[in-house]
């Protein structure tokens, strides 16, 4: 995957090494926040603050809102193996924003707050 070939040839260290570090980077993220485990459950840093934020997921607003409209009706027909899910278009027909742009707004959105 990394390096755009079928993985059929038997690993290499580099495999091991990189399977490796996947899975401490997975131990050593906190479940609950997110953070790495050595900054959010760190009772030695006193120095080390959290502040709260929100975070709106625009696709999770419009499934709670269809839901309630649902939820409303009553309907007492039975859907088996039917489950509502979400897909993302744009109003204008316009591509898609990229990963880059996201964090090219999260990156000047950080220095707002901090001046």
């Amino acid at each position: 995957m990394l390096f755009h070939e079928q993985p059929s040839d038997p690993w290499i260290s580099f495999d091991f090494r990189l399977l490796e570090a996947y899975q401490t980077l997975q131990d050593e993220t906190c479940g609950e926040c997110g953070n790495p485990i050595w900054i959010c459950r760190n009772e030695g840093a006193t120095n080390v603050g959290f502040k709260v934020k929100i975070a709106k997921c625009f696709a999770k607003a419009e499934l709670e809102r269809w839901t309630e409209k649902e939820d409303k009706k009553k309907s007492n027909k039975k859907t088996y193996g039917e489950y509502p899910y979400t897909i993302a278009y744009t109003y204008d027909g316009s591509e898609m924003p990229t990963r880059l742009s996201y964090m090219e707004h999260l990156y000047e959105a950080s220095n707002d707050t901090i001046q």
